[in-house]
């Protein structure tokens, strides 16, 4: 079970849209069918014989409005049906994962009509493909209108029982604008900053392969392109380059170049590479579980994440690089009060770490401003915003009293280590930002007349007057830092003379702050002095839970309770990532069903789970289904902790802490097998999951030991594969 079985699983998941997308464009999450290579994103909007491919970018920035702005758009039109929805033609689009691409259907039941789509962004460049076909026995007219977006309506809707509150607004720019067409093609450049200010400029040039197409200006900011197919079979293939000035210095330049070197007999090739890319992801981990709409979310959320991070590119804001207005919600930029953070939760787990490569990015290009700003609070190391953009960009230099930001960026870079023990990562990546910020809480930290090391004015959340003495974020990821700082520092080698004043933090931290809840019972609260009255129903009490990771299935019975207590008195309506990890992680019993609710009610067409406030983000609950059937934090790997054991489920390569890669299988209620490859040759438990019988170990399949015990603990080498099985 060390490899994706044949076929993949991910095939089975397939979304099918009957009914056009309701939020495309939208100034959040959009609910189309979606398109990514890491860095260039496209949604799929319009109707069925007006399909919108609405093109974005991770690295188009404006720094004059400190967000990400969206291209353009590519309009697919069929002008028999361009217009109102005629009877007959029904609309259907396919998103498929396992190969990356959107599939549409124009067809008229008697086939009078019937053509084809299939999309792609190549994942090996940035090329948008559309292979477009028919078997129509008359001619088939066919327009194609590139456009700049600047402008456009942002609509923002209810979706199942979430309701927003922003209104449709018109927005218009003054951002330069530009368009042309030749004879060969036709393509659009816009900037991201008002005409005479330097910045980021953005270019997609079309040509048409396959067909005799004429190119036609229509406006400074748009063309158009025809052609025709048939009668009978036959096909053309739009091919779209879009580049930035961060990928070469004339980018119109370099796009109209790269499609006018490119022709039909090109297509196959660079499909193949496409698809190869995408097996070779899928082919990293799976999960193959009775329950296929969960199942089916995983993949939606890895294939998301995959759609808009890529290493070496830009990270994405809020709403990936699905950025369709130029007013995206809270400027769709990186906040590090959690959202920036939480899309990578499940990436780890998922043996996915290069995923969260733009992340450190991010993270790590603010640390000279970052640098400032905890001087400004007297302090050594470094303290964040809560938001902030690509390249050190500052989107508010506020941070609403939340001095956690910093700290809460390091939960990540602390994770990837964990689960792949990459000494050179530690080194040069993780270790030099963890001591600035063991710095900066060393400064901020102050000790109180009981001895404890106490957190003072600082707000658990996004607002006045709601505490700021203890905040339940502050202590619990304070907590996780020091006690990584002191074993970096160990594995390191270095800053030995250190430890003594990180152990003392970690052993006189003040408590997770609680009191006494609805029923009598005690129940976390988000800072010691957290006002009497104000609802208890957001999440933010526990966080100590997770991100915090100070409460687990392994903590006493009495915090357990208390954490059971506060997750029941919490409305399970937002801020979902958070939430169901927090379960989890203590074994909360109705997350499951929680979880199925959510799903129900809340995932759109796409696989994207939508709730108001929420982005990519939400991609962060492949986390807490992860750990429901594998959890690695404490030390050892409890199999299938919080799965219910009614329901079969297997999984493959897993990433476990101690770099190790899992496989196992729950059925008729047992664990059948369990496939341990070690990566880094660290010694490994395990929480025997036969408890009435030994274990037996099988190494690279010879016969080797047999162990007994609740845990069982053995060595391991670099590269070894170790079954165990019952005794």
């Amino acid at each position: 079970m060390n490899a994706e079985p044949e076929p993949l699983i991910v095939t089975r998941h397939t979304a099918v849209f009957t009914e056009p997308p309701k939020r495309v464009p939208s100034d959040r999450s959009v609910d189309g069918p979606i398109l990514g290579n890491g860095d260039v994103g496209i949604v799929v909007g319009g109707t069925t014989g007006n399909q919108v491919f609405y093109v974005a970018k991770n690295d188009f920035w404006s720094q004059n409005s400190t967000r990400p702005l969206p291209i353009g758009q590519i309009s697919v039109r069929v002008p028999a049906v361009a217009g109102a929805q005629t009877v007959g033609f029904g609309y259907h689009q396919e998103q498929d994962l396992a190969h990356a691409e959107v599939r549409a259907k124009i067809k008229e039941h008697d086939l009078s009509l019937d053509v084809r789509l299939r999309s792609w962004v190549a994942a090996v460049q940035n090329l948008l493909v559309i292979e477009i076909d028919t078997d129509s026995p008359a001619p088939v007219d066919v327009e194609v209108e590139l456009k700049v977006i600047a402008g456009l309506k942002s609509r923002v809707e209810r979706y199942a029982d979430n309701v927003t509150k922003n209104p449709v607004r018109e927005v218009t720019t003054a951002y330069p604008v530009s368009s042309g067409c030749d004879g060969k093609s036709m393509w659009i450049t816009r900037c991201a900053e008002p005409k005479g200010q330097p910045g980021r400029e953005a270019a997609v040039a079309v040509r048409i392969l396959g067909s005799e197409a004429t190119y036609q200006l229509e406006g400074r900011d748009h063309a158009v392109a025809s052609f025709a197919l048939g009668p009978g079979k036959s096909s053309a293939v739009l091919v779209a380059a879009v580049l930035s000035d961060r990928d070469k210095a004339q980018p119109c330049q370099e796009a109209r170049s790269k499609v006018a070197g490119l022709d039909v007999p090109d297509i196959a090739p660079l499909n193949q590479a496409h698809r190869e890319w995408w097996r070779e992801f899928w082919s990293a981990s799976f999960v193959d579980i009775e329950d296929q709409q969960i199942e089916g979310f995983w993949y939606g959320a890895l294939y998301e994440l995959a759609c808009c991070n890529r290493a070496g590119k830009i990270a994405p804001g809020l709403w990936g690089n699905w950025v369709t207005t130029d007013t995206a919600s809270w400027h769709g930029d990186y906040h590090l009060n959690y959202n920036m953070q939480t899309p990578y939760y499940g990436v780890y787990s998922s043996n996915h770490v290069e995923l969260a490569s733009p992340y450190y990015d991010a993270v790590l290009a603010y640390l000279p401003k970052g640098r400032m700003l905890a001087r400004d609070l007297g302090c050594r190391g470094v303290h964040f915003p809560v938001a902030i953009g690509p390249d050190g960009m500052t989107v508010e230099v506020i941070d609403f009293g939340q001095r956690s930001n910093a700290v809460f960026c390091a939960l990540n870079f602390i994770t990837h280590y964990e689960c792949t023990q990459d000494r050179d990562f530690l080194r040069t990546v993780a270790y030099p930002f963890l001591l600035e910020l063991s710095e900066f809480w060393e400064d901020f930290l102050k000790k109180d007349e009981q001895g404890r090391y106490v957190v003072l004015n600082s707000n658990p959340v996004e607002e006045q007057g709601t505490g700021t003495r203890n905040s339940v974020i502050d202590l619990s990821l304070v907590r996780t830092l020091f006690k990584t700082v002191v074993a970096a520092s160990e594995e390191l080698g270095v800053h030995a003379e250190r430890r003594e004043k990180w152990r003392d933090v970690v052993d006189h931290l003040a408590a997770l702050p609680s009191r006494r809840g609805k029923d009598g019972g005690n129940v976390f609260i988000p800072c010691e002095d957290w006002p009497d009255g104000k609802t208890e129903n957001w999440c933010i009490g526990a966080w100590g839970i997770w991100p915090g990771g100070c409460v687990n299935l392994g903590s006493s019975a009495e915090l357990l309770e208390t954490a059971h207590r506060t997750l029941s008195q919490v409305k399970w309506r937002d801020n979902h990532p958070q939430l169901f990890c927090q379960g989890v992680r203590v074994g909360y019993g109705p997350t499951f069903s929680l979880l199925k609710e959510t799903l129900t009610h809340s995932m759109c067409p796409n696989y994207h789970v939508y709730y108001w406030g929420g982005g990519v983000e939400t991609c962060g609950i492949v986390m807490a289904i992860n750990e429901m059937l594998l959890q690695s934090h404490e030390g050892f790997l409890r199999l299938f902790p919080v799965w219910p054991r009614t329901l079969a489920a297997r999984f493959g390569r897993l990433r476990a802490a101690g770099a190790f890669l899992v496989s196992s299988e729950l059925k008729n209620g047992a664990v059948q097998s369990l496939l341990i490859e070690s990566e880094k040759g660290k010694d490994c438990t395990v929480l025997n999951p036969w408890t009435d019988s030994p274990v037996r170990l099988r190494r690279d399949g010879h016969a080797a030991e047999t162990l007994a015990g609740a845990k069982v603990t053995f060595k391991t080498t670099p590269g070894e594969a170790i079954s165990l099985a019952r005794g």
